[in-house]
């Protein structure tokens, strides 16, 4: 058991745990409940931005150069926020008091509501341009309220020249560009994860793709050298491939290596672990670094890559998507003169798993879309977690479609659901990823190839076998429920995908909906008038609590029952 305690004034709420044993006497034995003195010590987040480019690896290394410009957005979990704990803009330099602490009467250098990455400029001019004594790339974020925090960066955009700059991110934490970090009160300038020595606790790599050079702020950003038409690689052999997620079976052979849909807006690389680069330093010194990027390039549209004269040789190929879905890839491929290697299928490992669908208008109201049963748009979808709170929500688009690509591998039951406030509900169709071996996607003509049918694997899932065969398909692998179905659970694993569509359709004269909602536990009101205060996405529901309806029994003057 764990016991909170809230003081009357002065200080923190905090709590201890209680042993759920037989031999601690709940009226006899104590707990100590160590609460802090108001104010709390803000936390920080330090970050770092470098050009991922010797070699492209998604982690810093020591020939790798800090990126200075990049921009931080910050979000907690109410979204973006702009100011610090003292109410001024993010970058708000402050004195200090005789003994160390923060004078928030001094401002020494007014915040814009955001911070950048330190520049090769500021570097040099030193002052109040790098009060806190970083180096290019670098940047702080100071005095936040201790929590967790969601940082996005966005690289510099125009050089000195008016020129737009093109750019790549290569590194994650955990999937997608957001890089998360968890800061405490006194939250020290460097994050150490249990092993190793400190570092940055949010880390952006970067390869430049546009345009070849460019000046910007003290620095010269490249691109990768073969990527440069005055700087070829000048061989004759090539690397070709199609990047596509290795799709997971079930234990024990999780990883399965079986072929799995194509890795969308896929990029690749090649290092040369050998070849060799000369950079000058800031401080003026030369050094000669190795295992150098050689190249990056976007795939197609088919997820197909290919290197053209390659020289021969031993080098490294990796690979990465745009939205950072997929983890970063790495494989070794030698290259003889003149030779076409052709690796076909290469796996990416996802970090998540998909939940797609559509809302349907159902005319026929049996919970299956046939064809001419057009999409919704706009229909609000939730995945919640089993406390009621929302984990993700996200409306339909034009043609009724919806998808969650980025759904964390919780390994515990999810709770999906659709909204029912315009729409009367007629039932869903869904079609549960099984793992394993990816059958082709079938249909039955006429329908679109973008419907559950005969085999709806969608080449992207293996459709579970179901305990009985649904009527509309002629087989058990989907499943249809009818009737005002409006959630459904859901298990879903990294690297599988699972399918529901929703039906709806209008209420007939004098129906409704009935009444539901959710009776929810109001830890948060943001709003100053508390009758228009509304769940929040972070509240859970609360389990048990009896609802009541009284028929109205006033006429209010009308000689009418209820109105």
């Amino acid at each position: 058991y764990i016991v909170s305690v809230l003081p009357v004034s002065g200080y923190s709420n905090s709590a201890a745990a209680v042993p759920a044993t037989t031999d601690f006497d709940y009226i006899s034995d104590t707990i100590t409940v160590i609460v802090h003195e108001f104010p709390i010590p803000t936390s920080q987040i330090t970050i770092l931005a470098f050009v991922d480019q010797r070699p492209i690896n998604n982690i810093r290394d020591e020939g790798d150069s800090g990126l200075g410009g990049c921009t931080t957005i910050i979000s907690d979990a109410g979204g973006p926020i702009s100011q610090d704990v003292f109410g001024n803009p993010i970058g708000t330099v402050y004195g200090r008091n005789p003994d160390g602490s923060v004078d928030t009467s001094t401002i020494l250098k007014q915040g814009r509501g955001f911070v950048t990455t330190l520049t090769q400029d500021e570097f040099e001019a030193g002052g109040i341009n790098n009060p806190y004594n970083l180096k290019v790339g670098e940047a702080v974020v100071k005095y936040l309220a201790p929590g967790k925090y969601g940082v996005v960066l966005v690289p510099p955009e125009i050089d000195d020249n008016g020129v737009p700059m093109t750019w790549s991110q290569t590194a994650t934490i955990e999937g997608t560009p957001t890089i998360d970090a968890w800061v405490k009160a006194n939250e020290p300038n460097i994050f150490i994860e249990g092993f190793g020595t400190g570092f940055q606790h949010v880390f952006f790599g970067f390869v430049k793709t546009s345009p070849l050079s460019s000046p910007y702020k003290g620095q010269t950003l490249e691109v990768p050298p073969w990527n440069n038409p005055a700087t070829p690689p000048g061989g004759t052999g090539s690397i070709q491939g199609t990047l596509r997620y290795n799709h997971f079976a079930r234990p024990p052979a999780t990883q399965g290596q079986h072929v799995g849909e194509p890795l969308g807006e896929c990029w690749v690389g090649l290092n040369d672990p050998l070849a060799a680069k000369e950079v000058l330093g800031p401080d003026g010194v030369t050094e000669v670094f190795v295992n150098l990027g050689l190249y990056a390039t976007p795939c197609d549209a088919n997820s197909h890559f290919v290197i053209n004269n390659v020289p021969p040789g031993t080098y490294q190929l990796v690979w990465w998507d745009t939205p950072l879905l997929a983890l970063f890839g790495f494989s070794t491929v030698t290259v003889n003169a003149g030779q076409n290697v052709d690796l076909g299928d290469v796996f990416a490992f996802r970090w998540f798993g998909s939940l797609q669908g559509n809302v349907f208008y159902d005319a026929d109201q049996d919970g299956y879309r046939d064809p001419g049963e057009t999409g919704i748009q706009n229909q609000n979808v939730n995945i919640r977690f089993r406390d009621g709170s929302i984990y993700q929500a996200g409306p339909t688009d034009a043609v009724g479609d919806y998808e969650f690509s980025a759904v964390f591998p919780f390994f515990k039951w999810l709770v999906t659901e659709v909204d029912f406030a315009r729409y009367k509900a007629t039932g869903m169709t869904s079609v549960v990823d099984y793992g394993g071996a990816v059958p082709p996607h079938a249909q039955t003509s006429p329908r679109p190839p973008d419907m559950i049918s005969t085999t709806p694997s969608f080449d992207k899932l293996t459709p579970q076998p179901q305990a009985e065969v649904n009527p509309n398909t002629g087989n058990n692998l989907s499943r249809t429920e009818t009737g005002p179905v409006l959630t459904q659970a859901m298990h879903l694993f990294l690297n599988q995908s699972n399918v529901i569509d929703w039906g709806k359709v209008d209420y007939t004269p004098g129906e409704n909906g009935g009444i539901s909602g959710v009776v929810f536990y109001a830890t948060t009101r943001a709003e100053n008038d508390p009758r228009w205060a509304v769940g929040e996405t972070w509240e859970p529901g609360i389990q048990r609590v009896k609802v009541a309806i009284y028929r109205d029994k006033f006429d209010n003057g009308t000689g009418i029952q209820g109105t």
